[in-house]
Formats: structure tokens, sequence, C-alpha cells
């Protein structure tokens, strides 16, 4: 899928990975002009590419700092991804977490010391760009009702997500405002006919609406000013939420 890169004012954004272009790996190390590298590391597929990176930068004098955004993967606990960040983490000076809980797994899960360790809350993505909260126009747009109370989830719907804790929520909350929308959006994890049919099971098939798609960066835009509140229904959690910090910028 073609995405286009990200741009933000005074950021010069190059994109010279190619994820089954080893040597792009080796050339990216070679290009860096920085005398800091930050890898982002979160997903067992990126450990050959950032092993590679991070590899060729030390071995230029280049200090390398990883962010891990989770300690254990959301979809439970691997010996693979365990072993991989351990081997991330010997390429590394410094490691960032988002959390005093991801810091203390550092610690005690995977033996890291408390200096090298730095507790950064996430930063909250640009996604308004300067434009205004129009929940008229953004609805609008989404073609949703313009008078109904909207809740939004948002966000590739794994089951962590607590989809299950938001319909039973809606059922309650329909008891009390009938009107009210729950408006799921984002990629899904199981077939579409799973969420379907457990909306239509709960009886909220006229309260319900999903958007099961990846949603792209400009439309995030829409979607959060687009609602009235943002449901967060997480069944467990240890980082920080990156839709939580997202929607913060538009009050919810």
């Amino acid at each position: 899928e073609d995405i286009p890169p990200p741009s933000h004012q005074g950021l010069e954004i190059r994109r010279e990975l190619s994820w089954f272009n080893p040597l792009s790996w080796v050339r990216a190390g070679l290009r860096l002009q920085s005398p800091l590298l930050i890898l982002q590391w979160w997903s067992l597929p990126l450990f050959p590419v950032y092993t590679t990176v991070a590899l060729v930068a030390r071995l230029r004098g280049i200090r390398v700092v990883t962010t891990l955004h989770n300690i254990t993967p959301h979809s439970g606990r691997s010996r693979a991804y365990r072993l991989a960040t351990r081997l991330i983490l010997m390429l590394s000076q410094r490691a960032i977490v988002h959390s005093e809980r991801n810091a203390e797994q550092l610690k005690t899960e995977l033996h890291q010391k408390g200096q090298q360790i730095l507790v950064l809350p996430m930063g909250a993505p640009d996604f308004r760009q300067g434009r205004p909260v129009d929940r008229a126009a953004s609805r609008r747009r989404l073609a949703l009702p313009a008078d109904r109370p909207i809740l939004l989830m948002f966000g590739a719907l794994r089951d962590y997500k607590g989809l299950d804790v938001g319909l039973a929520a809606m059922r309650a909350i329909v008891e009390t405002i009938p009107g009210a929308l729950l408006l799921v959006a984002g990629q899904p994890w199981r077939e579409e006919s799973f969420y379907q049919e457990t909306v239509r099971q709960q009886g909220l098939a006229d309260n319900v609406r999903l958007d099961l798609e990846y949603i792209p960066e400009e439309a995030i835009h829409d979607y959060f000013s687009a609602a009235d509140l943002l449901l967060l229904p997480y069944t467990h959690f240890d980082a920080q939420s990156g839709v939580g910090v997202g929607a913060l910028p538009y009050g919810l």
C-alpha cells in the first residue's frame, strides 16, 4: 500500500529503508548524518532491519537510543520477541519507555540498569495541523448524523482494546440516551462478520456504526472532530494509549 510519508514544518523526512532489501539497511546506517540514532521498537519483523542499521551506526561511533512502545507484545508473551528486545537493547546506550510500569518491567524482566532507562510520556501527534474542530463539517464528510451524541472507539481492533466492554457500556447508555451512537473506526483483526454479529447479538444495530478499515492519517482529523466522547475500554495496558494522546488536542 502506497502511504504518503509524513510531513512537518522544519523537518526533512526521507524514506530510505526497503523492508525486503538488506542493502538498504546497510546504506541507511552509512548515510546517517546525526550523532544520534533513535529506533522505535514494537514489532518483531523489524528486528533484522533495526539490528543492521544500529550495528552500522555503532561502528561509526553514532549513539543509539531505542524507544520501546511495548515490553510485552499485545498478542502475549513471546520468547522470540523477548530475545529480540534484549539484543536491540545491547546495541543501545539508552532506552525510552512511556510509563513507570514499563521501566519496572525493563529492570525486572530484561535486567536493564535504571540509569539507562528514560521515562518520557508520549506526545500528542498534530493531526489538527492548525485546522479548527468543526463538528458539523466533519460529520457531513463522514456521513454521520448531525444531532446524535457520538462516542468514538478508534484504532486497530485488537482484542485487548475491549470492544466487548464498550458494547456492554453502550447497552447501559442507550437506556438513558436512546439516540447515542458508538462509532467504531479502525482496522479489524478478525473477520468483519465477527464484529457485525457481536453488535447484532447485543441488540445495538441501530446504535453502532462499524468503519472496519485502516483509517488514513488525513481522515483522523474528522473522526476526532466528529465525536463527543472518546471511549478507551482497554482490558489491559502497560504503556500509554496513542489514541488517547492523539485525541487531546480535540478536547475529547
